[in-house]
């Protein structure tokens, strides 16, 4: 694992712009406390992308960049499903069919998602 400065150092970024790209998914990594670690695979694929300095010129060089309509419903449905899914029952046998550490995560951050969720509704009406 990388820290921010040493990420920046290898990509020949600032330390300001790894931690935008942590924030979009652009590279993989985790925070701890207040500080960013990334992982060295996703440097290393970053690096063998040879991205160019600057913005993208148009949206032809981010195809996601225009999102449709059945864009936002597919995300809509992906959101209910996870919610259906991992709001009330989270379980275990999730992390063990798990085909990847990168999909158990997944597992795990969108359980705590919801977990917060219901946190945050619990304090809002006293119970806490």
């Amino acid at each position: 694992m990388f820290t921010v400065k040493d990420t920046a150092c290898e990509l020949g970024v600032t330390e300001a712009r790894v931690r935008a790209m942590l924030s979009s998914g652009i590279l993989e990594g985790e925070k701890v406390g207040r500080m960013w670690f990334v992982y060295e695979r996703s440097v290393q694929r970053r690096k063998a992308l040879n991205p160019h300095a600057g913005r993208p010129r148009n949206s032809e060089t981010h195809p996601r960049a225009n999102v449709s309509n059945a864009d936002v419903r597919a995300a809509r449905n992906l959101y209910r499903e996870c919610e259906d899914l991992l709001a009330g029952c989270y379980d275990a046998r999730f992390l063990d069919a798990a085909a990847s550490d990168r999909e158990e995560r997944f597992y795990v951050h969108v359980a705590n998602f919801f977990l917060q969720e219901k946190q945050r509704e619990l304090i809002e009406h006293g119970v806490f």
